[in-house]
């Protein structure tokens, strides 16, 4: 995304409506020949024009920011960045607050956080030195934003006060939308999504009102973020999709790049890959940071397509430039795909070292380095180092509950639970594929037990303190059978349990189980009759995910389950074997584990 220090341009530095009618037709002659992607005619033009000494000071700082910005299109960001280091000192405050605010976005784009805000410093004391309390107000709305970025939200909260009491001084609301946009988005850094809708809201109604549609865009990506990581896909996707339409050329990769994270949560990797690409693509001359960012996240997704060639040149490039960015926000994800992939083409010596030195820096986020302990335990288990695999799980799991309680409350929650996740359903499927059902279904129970806590905030260590026999006595002592699921991409499982016996089976991959769920629901939501639509729905999702068990145990009539994935979304009562509704034979229950519910009296009816 374009720093934000290019977003308040208009306000921050008002219109040229003080220059010479001369100064303004070589400037809107410069920003004809870029809109017509005219970059090396209108390179010409500001070369041009600053050759003439007599210019203003304030006008020739502008012309050096148009340079900067055309040298940004045609060669990136460093180059704007040197051609801007080798600007004279202006003479006057006005160009140089110009000349440091454009320096600050450059730096802000290349990841150089803690000299973007050193510049943004210096720009708030000339204004101030000049007596131009609004200028100073817009700058420090525009520094909230870096010093989010450097982990710094009680300072951007006390950036945005700052400028909300200079309107609330001086009569003038201006800033107003900016200031809850930027509120909204310190909710978001801190984890707080639900909170952060009615800020962002406000904002971007206060844009529309001020007829500026493309700032009213940018508030789309930041309320799909929040919708997003609140796990409602849909309504993300409907404002990513809205905002790539409406937003200039500089926020249009942030849109790409998380419709490709929608499109990988949901399995379809064609379309992520293409989408992450694109991304890419766009924020190449943009946004350094997020060009490595997307570039990562393509290696990923077409290594877990097995297209290693093009994923090693990819994260190749990724590693390179995140490794360049103090604070770079994907350098140890890509360090895990890098692994990953070198792993894919058998170079098992570099996925190794790769991997481990994810997890033995101390910096590194919580959510790499499970991903890096999973990786390397497939990578010990491709190479027959079972017992070395396992140990990699084993240890990975005990460091969770290790350092779970360690992790700050603004901690990207929802980022290591994915992770968290992950990890779980790659040592399943691990001890699955070597037979140990009874220990891949106690790490499911185990896992249950760990993602209900995390998401509560519960302290203490997991244990799950009961056996398949504990289990099979409760069946039994309540005539019930257990269904336990376990949704993983490649292939799922149902575990079975009754009073007289513990049974695996395997299931479809999420994939397929989201979509029956997904077209479920549709239906229902459309109120369809139950001799239409309603009815082949309900009773191929029946098929897909219950029939199987109801073979194994033919005469239950009390089910107890616990649900996985997409189906927390569903109401069991509204499945249908052939004509008639389940519900109708049978009793259902829903526990969010057989370990809660062996220690509750009863699990909630439907």
């Amino acid at each position: 995304m374009k720093c934000c220090v290019v977003l308040l341009c208009a306000f921050l530095t008002g219109c040229t409506k003080d220059a010479s009618t001369d100064q303004s037709t070589v400037l809107r002659t410069i920003e004809t020949a870029r809109a017509r992607h005219d970059i090396d005619g209108a390179l010409r033009l500001a070369d041009r024009s600053l050759r003439r000494k007599d210019s203003p000071d304030e006008f020739r700082a502008r012309l050096y920011i148009l340079k900067s910005q055309i040298l940004r299109e045609r060669e990136g960001l460093e180059s704007a960045r040197a051609f801007l280091a080798s600007v004279a000192n202006p003479g006057t405050p006005a160009a140089a607050y110009l000349l440091k605010r454009e320096q600050a976005a450059v730096d802000s784009d290349l990841g150089r956080f803690e000299k973007a805000d050193q510049l943004l410093l210096e720009a708030i004391a000339i204004s101030r030195s000049a007596g131009k309390p609004k200028q100073v107000a817009g700058t420090e709305v525009v520094r909230s934003r870096i010093l989010l970025k450097l982990d710094r939200p009680e300072e951007a909260q006390r950036c945005l006060d700052s400028a909300k009491r200079y309107g609330d001084v001086s009569g003038d609301h201006s800033l107003d939308a900016y200031i809850l946009q930027f509120a909204g988005r310190i909710m978001l850094e801190s984890n707080r999504f639900e909170s952060a809708i009615a800020p962002l809201q406000a904002s971007y109604q206060r844009f529309r009102d001020e007829n500026k549609p493309q700032l009213a865009a940018k508030l789309w990506i930041d309320l799909a973020w929040a919708y997003y990581r609140l796990g409602r896909l849909d309504k993300a996707q409907q404002l990513y999709e809205q905002a790539e339409r409406d937003v200039g050329s500089g926020d249009k990769h942030i849109c790409l790049g998380h419709l490709g994270n929608i499109f990988y949560d949901r399995g379809d990797l064609e379309h992520a890959a293409a989408n992450y690409k694109q991304a890419a693509e766009l924020a190449r001359n943009e946004n350094k940071d997020y060009y490595s960012l997307w570039l990562s996240n393509l290696a990923g997704t077409l290594a877990e397509e097995k297209q290693w060639k093009p994923a090693a040149q990819y994260i190749s490039e990724s590693l390179a430039i995140a490794k360049s960015i103090p604070g770079s926000i994907g350098l140890y994800h890509a360090m895990v795909n890098a692994g990953i992939i070198a792993a894919g083409q058998h170079d098992y010596t570099s996925a190794e070292r790769q991997l481990q030195e994810v997890q033995r820096t101390p910096r590194a986020n919580p959510a790499a380095v499970l991903e890096a302990y999973a990786a390397l335990a497939k990578v010990y288990a491709d190479t027959s180092r079972q017992a070395a695999a396992r140990r990699q799980f084993e240890t990975a799991l005990r460091l969770v509950d290790e350092t779970r309680t360690n992790l700050r409350e603004d901690e990207d929650k929802l980022s290591y639970l994915a992770s968290l996740m992950k990890l779980h359903q790659q040592y399943i499927a691990f001890l699955m594929a070597r037979g140990d059902v009874a220990g891949a279904f106690q790490a499911s129970e185990m896992s249950r037990a760990r993602v209900l806590r995390d998401r509560v905030n519960l302290n203490g260590t997991t244990r799950v303190s009961h056996d398949i026999a504990d289990y099979r006595k409760a069946a039994r002592a309540s005539a019930a059978a257990y269904l336990v699921y376990w949704v993983a991409p490649e292939k799922s499982f149902l575990w079975v349990i009754d009073g007289t016996g513990f049974k695996s089976l395997a299931l479809p991959g999420e994939a397929r189980i989201r979509a029956l769920v997904e077209r479920h629901q549709r239906t229902l939501e459309r109120n369809a009759s139950t001799s239409g639509p309603e009815q082949g729905t309900a009773a191929e999702l029946f098929d897909a995910v219950v029939e199987p068990a109801r073979r194994v145990v033919p005469k239950a009539k009390r089910f107890v389950i616990v649900p996985d994935g997409p189906l927390y979304g569903i109401n069991f009562e509204t499945l249908r074997s052939g004509s008639r509704y389940w519900i109708e034979d049978s009793t259902i229950a829903v526990a969010p584990s057989l370990e809660l519910l062996l220690g509750k009296s009863a699990p909630r009816q439907r």
